[in-house]
């Protein structure tokens, strides 16, 4: 990885630990709140604590280390793919100013999957850029 995707990738990770961590309070409040959706913001909270501390152990390998294995990055897209799951559980559940609340669409929008740029072949085999 080059010192480019380097940065860019310790800023998603700082922006994510941040919006993780300001979100536990707000799950903790509406834990009290909705008893019927207890269990989903329980593993919301849960997630946000884990993604959390592997966006820190992320963030330090970018600057101390100057590299990331693959290893942490299939980590980091396989905790997104769980952390989109549980916020459209939640999304079903609880009302929308509620999920709004506690970020459910701007976590969805951080971990949920990244539209690539490249180009695609059509029918009659020509290149058409997205």
């Amino acid at each position: 990885m080059n010192s480019g995707n380097l940065h860019s990738l310790r800023k998603s990770c700082e922006d994510l630990q941040l919006m993780c961590e300001h979100n536990l309070n707000r799950i903790l409040e509406c834990m009290t709140k909705h008893t019927n959706a207890c269990k989903h913001l329980e593993k919301y909270a849960k997630k946000c604590v884990i993604m959390g501390k592997l966006c820190d152990y992320t963030k330090t390998n970018c600057c101390n280390a100057d590299s990331v294995s693959m290893l942490i990055l299939k980590e980091h897209k396989k905790k997104c793919i769980d952390m989109v799951k549980v916020c459209k559980d939640l999304k079903n559940i609880l009302p929308k100013e509620v999920c709004d609340y506690i970020r459910c669409d701007k976590m969805i929008n951080v971990c949920g999957p990244k539209k690539s740029k490249k180009s695609k072949k059509t029918k009659k085999g020509k290149k058409v850029k997205k």
